[in-house]
């Protein structure tokens, strides 16, 4: 269906399919779009999802706008990895309730205590950093009207300054509500994302095992149940055929277009012309099965990140050893031999080399992108 989204390059219209009847789009026709003297395009399996008002663009599919939401969500306090924005407004709230019941017994305070008021209302305002956030922004604007509570001759209005402090409070604690249906919002993009994935990821697996079990019968065995071989080819096409979101929509086409081959061998008695089509077919499928084992991976590596890395060393050593077994499940037992695009290039091999190197430099953020750089390759 074609849809006109706003963009950060204005409205723009996409040839694009609805995952599962929401409002996250998969682009099924590839396009251009200018923007001054570039030209950005937006290839086919692309995904769109709202963002502040526009669409955001996610080329590399289905992982890459998971590991975007995942990472927001977590940020909003969604998980158990961190407190995120929820757990620092709360506290804020908190000490603004403090700072209101200690001006309100002001009469009751040393001067001690009273220069402590001013300085408690002073580091509230520096932990609100300015915001694109009109209630977090509003917030902070009370706070600092509520400097020097207490003047020169330790005159003091408590209910204009406690009421300034309550409002402080209040956008706060909107600002949490609001955090809450953000949270919520991630959460079921992210749901839609995972089950993408799922349903994508499941077609390549049932396709590595009919291919593979056609690769380890004798020719005498398959060619036999023909009625059911060429029931399997038409079905396994035309999953294929469905899968319209990256990084499974481009490997899924060429799979499609090598099962026809093998249809069409099959039909002719072509044993060898056969096989090799069947070959190619579960080779791609591997590629989306081994590619979801390295997004876990990268996944445990931005989580472990997220939460604080305490022993660094211990990490590069856990990081280095599920990289190496990782690079050790793929080499020599995947072939690109016969594809149209190469994936095992020595570019890419050498990406595992910059991986383990900016590990033991303990630079983990520069191992990450060179991980997500070798998982869109594959």
């Amino acid at each position: 269906m074609e849809i006109v989204v706003r963009t950060a390059y204005g409205e723009k219209k996409f040839d694009a399919v609805s995952l599962e009847n929401t409002n996250i789009f998969a682009v099924i026709k590839p396009r251009a779009i200018k923007n001054g003297g570039e030209t950005i395009e937006i290839g086919r399996g692309t995904i769109l999802i709202p963002n502040l008002g526009n669409y955001q663009f996610f080329p590399y599919g289905a992982y890459e706008a998971l590991r975007s939401k995942r990472t927001a969500v977590i940020g909003y306090g969604k998980t158990k990895l961190s407190g995120g924005e929820k757990k620092e407004l709360g506290d804020i709230i908190n000490d603004l309730r403090e700072a209101v019941a200690d001006i309100l017994r002001f009469s009751s305070l040393s001067d001690e205590e009273k220069e402590k008021i001013n300085k408690s209302i002073e580091n509230l305002y520096l932990r609100l950093s300015k915001s694109r956030n009109l209630l977090k922004n509003e917030a902070r604007d009370y706070i600092e009207k509520s400097f020097d509570v207490i003047d020169s001759l330790g005159r003091i209005n408590p209910s204009a300054t406690s009421a300034k402090l309550s409002a402080a409070r209040a956008r706060l604690e909107a600002r949490i509500k609001e955090v809450y249906r953000i949270s919520e919002k991630l959460h079921f993009w992210e749901t839609i994302l995972l089950q993408t994935i799922k349903e994508s990821v499941g077609v390549f697996d049932e396709t590595e095992q009919f291919t593979s079990r056609i690769l380890n019968s004798k020719e005498a065995e398959f060619f036999s149940g023909q009625k059911e071989i060429i029931e399997d080819l038409r079905k396994f096409k035309a999953q294929l055929d469905n899968i319209k979101v990256a990084p499974f929509s481009a490997t899924a086409y060429y799979c499609e277009l090598d099962l026809s081959g093998a249809l069409s061998a099959f039909l002719n008695e072509d044993y060898e012309g056969f096989r090799q089509k069947i070959s190619l077919t579960r080779n791609g499928a591997l590629c989306k099965l081994r590619q979801r084992d390295l997004e876990r991976i990268i996944w445990w590596f931005k989580g472990e990140n997220l939460k604080g890395i305490e022993n660094r060393k211990e990490f590069f050593l856990q990081a280095k050893e599920k990289v190496k077994e990782f690079e050790k499940g793929i080499k020599g037992k995947i072939s690109d031999e016969g594809f149209i695009k190469k994936v095992f290039t020595v570019s890419f091999w050498n990406r595992f080399d910059s991986v383990y190197e900016f590990l033991s430099q303990h630079d983990f953020e520069t191992a990450y992108g060179y991980l997500k750089s070798i998982s869109h390759d594959l």
